[in-house]
């Protein structure tokens, strides 16, 4: 019965997992920004095409600016990727402080709150909510229209170009100051009804010796666009604003569910074939507790209590030696007996072939007995050991019981 519940619980879930397994992908279209996130709209991909293209080194991190800032002591790229961003005092006064230290720092969000520093002179990035449907539904439709983003060629090492990208990629608006001089990088054309308008999209600005980036476009550093021939290439014209820096980016600033950690149960809980699999493991073992937990009626015998047998074993015992009259074996087991006790008692061992003056003497000296008559008792208990002929049976009861007196003696010390 247990073999056949076993059995059927394997055969079921061997058969829902390879239905989950060969049931079509389904995609998750939330942007995370995560570092360890492999859907679309993670960070997994971009980190790892990302740390073997920087030349000096790329790494991601949880620190916040001010903690970047009072670590290092040397010139750095720090690149903010996120839904939206609001810098407090502390990191804002970070970054003023690495831009002038010669820090580049590019700063890809799709809303942020207030302006970024006074400063800097720079407003608020604005854009509409992220609709992950359509989204969805212009990546899935390849023959969708594509918004084109325009590279303003203002960098002499790359020329004017065009890209085409899925329209939910741009969907935030740089406000910048009139008095603010900064380079536009990355811009698109806005065509209405009557006026056609281009809105930025990505700017640089020099402050001190450093440079500050500010994209409009989260979603291009994820891993759907990086795998997108045209995404990939304005990421990689984007991020050679690092000027061949070391580059750190951080994810201090992501929401607290995007930043969440990623222990082994959660792992299995966002596939959902791991997922199925460990409802089914907790499932299988809820009923296998409730149904062994039941009360099961077994019929016990009425066991005797145990007699005590000890003495029978002596009279059998000592009926066979009776029955054998093999005195001569009595008398050697009797002496190893004789021998271990005062071995214990006085450490003297009297097991050898000849008889020690000094062990008698330590005998003599516990039993209050004569030396020459320990001697001649030990000296006398070896031959009969060693000689092959009988025993009489008086001469075993002598010495057994000379045996005896030496030890109750040594009994009371």
């Amino acid at each position: 019965m247990s073999r056949r519940f076993w059995l059927y619980i394997f055969a079921f879930l061997l058969l829902v997992f390879l239905m989950e397994w060969n049931a079509p992908r389904q995609f998750q279209w939330n942007p995370t920004y995560r570092s360890t996130d492999r859907q679309p709209l993670g960070c997994f991909v971009m980190d790892s095409v990302l740390s073997v293209s920087m030349p000096h080194g790329y790494r991601v991190t949880r620190k916040t600016l001010s903690q970047l800032f009072t670590e290092s002591h040397t010139r750095c790229a720090v690149l903010i990727v996120g839904e939206d961003l609001q810098l407090g005092k502390a990191d804002d006064s970070a970054l003023i402080r690495m831009l002038r230290r010669g820090d580049r720092v590019i700063i890809a969000v799709g809303y942020s709150y207030g302006s970024l520093s006074d400063s800097l002179g720079v407003g608020a990035v604005s854009g509409n909510i992220f609709n992950d449907r359509l989204f969805r539904q212009y990546a899935m439709d390849q023959q969708s229209r594509k918004d084109t983003l325009h590279w303003t060629g203002h960098r002499p090492y790359y020329p004017i170009h065009d890209y085409s990208l899925n329209p939910g990629i741009q969907k935030g608006e740089i406000e910048i100051d009139s008095a603010t001089v900064c380079d536009t990088l990355v811009e698109k054309w806005d065509r209405g009804d009557d006026v056609c308008m281009r809105r930025p999209c990505a700017i640089t600005i020099h402050y001190g010796k450093g440079q500050l980036t500010l994209c409009s476009m989260p979603l291009l550093f994820t891993n759907y666009s990086i795998l997108d021939d045209d995404g990939c290439g304005l990421v990689m014209r984007l991020m050679s604003e690092t000027g061949g820096l070391p580059v750190v980016r951080t994810e201090a600033y992501l929401k607290q569910d995007e930043t969440s950690s990623e222990s082994p149960l959660r792992f299995f809980l966002t596939h959902p074939p791991l997922r199925w699999a460990v409802y089914l493991t907790m499932t299988a073992l809820i009923l296998f507790f409730v149904f062994g937990a039941r009360r099961r009626l077994r019929i016990y015998p009425l066991m005797p209590k145990p007699v005590n047998r000890s003495l029978e074993f002596v009279r059998l015992i000592g009926t066979l030696y009776y029955q054998r009259h093999d005195n001569a074996d009595l008398l050697k087991k009797k002496f190893v007996i004789f021998a271990e006790q005062l071995r214990q008692h006085l450490s003297v061992d009297v097991s050898g072939d000849s008889v020690d003056v000094h062990q008698v003497r330590v005998i003599a000296e516990h039993t209050g007995m004569d030396q020459s008559e320990i001697s001649s008792l030990l000296e006398e208990l070896r031959v009969a050991i060693k000689d092959d002929a009988k025993l009489t049976d008086s001469r075993l009861r002598r010495l057994i019981d000379m045996m005896n007196g030496i030890t109750s003696k040594l009994s009371k010390i």
